[in-house]
């Protein structure tokens, strides 16, 4: 890596001190705004007094956000205001600023949808959203999908073939976190590639999990499948085909919901519908345990139905789910023998203490005997291959490499994308400045999957604007970080707050801390600096700005 390193750098550097030379001609002294602070014409010319007064010549813009609005004119996204389906403001807002000779940045968020409640376009249309591992879904724009690449290129397309603009700042262009993308098209492509499941190499076996209950302790009909590193039976098998139980021996937690999920999706790959039997006296559930799987069920998108009587779904093509089961009666022991003989298939998992009521469960689940009491976190191993069981059949070194080029995939999502934006921005207008509002270090970028270092290495991007909302002490490591792959700062364009939490409340920041950071960038070389944000420009601040 090191070596590697010193390969790339000394051509980065040529790269953006040439840019430093040959592109950027202006100090872009900036601020970022949104489009909604405009409601008039009036408010319009009055925020560009207010920018124009304080001597800055740029303004990037929000104009796409707010639960997948827009603030510009497009057949792909519905007006953030019924006002201007009238009024074209955002182009008067342009011609105003062009007019005090100040640039207009189009500022998009292509990850975090905004908006409130379900007024949104990803409540319309979940499947745009991101999922993590456990399957659930977030309202952020899943950027590795197609179908949102390609709403979003088309959105941009409307805007640059119908407004002056500038250029264009991509915004939020990340994942929220390194927990996604975990949805089916991220996931397959990767296979596709890898040849294996990226949620297997967390969750095949074998794997660590935590682990509660009190398990039985022994199999008699059933076959063991796998066991805790202490010997307990883990998970068991009683196969009667063509219908097989499937025993978790212990209650279902957040550490192993997603391995649970997965095996429950394997096993719907050849089913058609899932039930799940309403607690009654002879079936009795741990509440919490219960409650955890169907949230699980729900956020994970998967499908089920609660039934009263078990002879009325037909057995062949179904599977029962009895989750967090902590009393069995005979009676509902023979109905489930019947289910499983005429071929259906069942999925049980224990309660927090086991099961600690009923007669015939035993006979039913192939097990038997209560073992000691266990909590803490076991590692899971393989006893015999089952196609349902999900076992990795490399070295963990070779795991470990994989799960490198997974986060190293999900990097390549967001680039390919900025990528694609650049392409589609030049080929419309080849003047036009392509950005990227992103985490202000390496570090932070990394833990979103942002890696925008190498968008300036590769030229994807004309400049970055590292989200520098810190101390003077962070802002001086930042600037030296900055410096190690850009000396002369030629694309990074560093962004500073000029406003502060005090008492839990967004203020303006004091106008000396604000002038004593842009001295601070200015001495390191920065070609100029975006303040967020509009709402917090004082009267004071602006005529200190335009003293510079």
């Amino acid at each position: 890596m090191k070596n590697l390193r010193g390969k790339i750098l000394p051509c980065l550097i040529l790269i953006l001190t040439n840019f430093s030379l040959l592109g950027r001609d202006f100090e872009i002294r900036g601020i970022w705004m949104q489009a909604t602070e405009i409601r008039d014409k009036k408010t319009a010319e009055e925020i560009v007094q207010k920018i124009s007064s304080a001597k800055l010549n740029a303004v990037f813009i929000l104009v796409y956000y707010w639960g997948g609005k827009s603030f510009f004119r497009t057949d792909y996204a519905q007006p953030v205001n019924e006002r201007l389906r009238q009024e074209d403001l955002f182009t008067y807002f342009i011609d105003e600023c062009h007019r005090r000779g100040i640039k207009v940045y189009a500022r998009f968020s292509n990850g975090q949808e905004g908006g409130k409640g379900n007024d949104g376009i990803l409540s319309t249309y979940p499947h745009l959203q991101i999922e993590n591992i456990r399957g659930e879904r977030m309202r952020w724009f899943d950027i590795g999908k197609k179908e949102v690449r390609e709403l979003q290129v088309k959105l941009l397309g409307d805007l640059l073939e119908n407004y002056p603009v500038d250029g264009v700042q991509l915004d939020y262009i990340r994942f929220p976190s390194l927990s996604y993308c975990y949805c089916e098209e991220c996931t397959g492509n990767f296979k596709n590639i890898y040849g294996v499941n990226p949620i297997e190499l967390y969750y095949a076996l074998p794997v660590s999990l935590g682990i509660s209950s009190t398990p039985l302790a022994r199999a008699t009909r059933a076959k063991i499948i796998a066991r805790l590193e202490n010997g307990v039976p883990a998970i068991s098998l009683r196969e009667d085909n063509p219908g097989w139980l499937l025993l978790f021996n212990w209650e279902i937690n957040k550490s192993s919901i997603p391995f649970f999920l997965q095996i429950l999706r394997r096993a719907l790959e050849s089913e058609k519908g899932l039930f799940i039997p309403l607690p009654r006296r002879e079936l009795g559930y741990d509440e919490e345990g219960f409650g955890e799987i169907l949230r699980a069920l729900r956020n994970g998108t998967i499908d089920y139905k609660m039934i009263g009587e078990i002879a009325d779904i037909h057995c062949e093509e179904s599977i029962l789910l009895l989750p967090a089961v902590q009393r069995l009666g005979e009676k509902m022991c023979a109905e489930l023998e019947s289910f499983l003989r005429s071929g259906g298939k069942i999925i049980v998992t224990l309660g927090r203490e086991g099961i600690k009521e009923g007669r015939g469960y035993e006979r039913l689940l192939g097990m038997e005997g209560k073992g000691a009491r266990i909590n803490g976190y076991y590692l899971l191993t393989p006893v015999e291959k089952h196609p349902l069981i999900p076992v990795f059949p490399d070295s963990q070194e070779k795991r470990r490499k994989l799960l490198e080029e997974w986060i190293n995939f999900r990097k390549g999502l967001i680039t390919s994308f900025v990528e694609e934006v650049y392409k589609k921005a030049k080929r419309t207008n080849g003047s036009l400045t392509l950005s990227a509002a992103v985490f202000y270090n390496k570090n932070l970028g990394d833990k979103v999957l942002q890696d925008w270092y190498s968008w300036l290495e590769n030229g994807v991007v004309d400049f970055v604007a590292p989200m520098a909302y810190v101390d003077d002490k962070r802002l001086l490591s930042a600037l030296q970080e900055w410096k190690s792959y850009d000396p002369h700062l030629g694309k990074i364009l560093p962004g500073l707050s000029i406003y502060q939490l005090r008492k839990g409340r967004e203020v303006p920041k004091d106008k000396e801390a604000v002038m004593r950071q842009i001295r601070i960038i200015k001495n390191a070389g920065a070609k100029g600096f975006i303040l967020f944000s509009f709402p917090f420009l004082t009267d004071d601040l602006a005529k200190e700005l335009a003293k510079l």
